[in-house]
């Protein structure tokens, strides 16, 4: 039982270490005040998006982007 204890610590201790080790390749400026969304369009000719509310409150966001050839 204590074997078992040691390797799972020591695999989620190995785990942690690899997930940490993770670089970001692009890190985005944010030239924004706090709080506010900014989209980022690159590649995008053009964008349609939805948002419906059904009578039960659930709601549902759909987004359709075409790009150029």
């Amino acid at each position: 039982m204590k074997l078992k204890a040691v390797k799972f610590i020591s695999f989620c201790c190995t785990l942690m270490c690899l997930s940490c080790m993770v670089v970001p390749s692009a890190i985005a400026v944010d030239s924004s005040p706090a709080g506010t969304i900014v989209p980022f369009y690159t590649l995008i000719k053009s964008s349609r998006c939805s948002l419906t509310i059904d009578s039960n409150g659930s709601a549902r966001v759909s987004e359709v982007l075409t790009t150029p050839s």
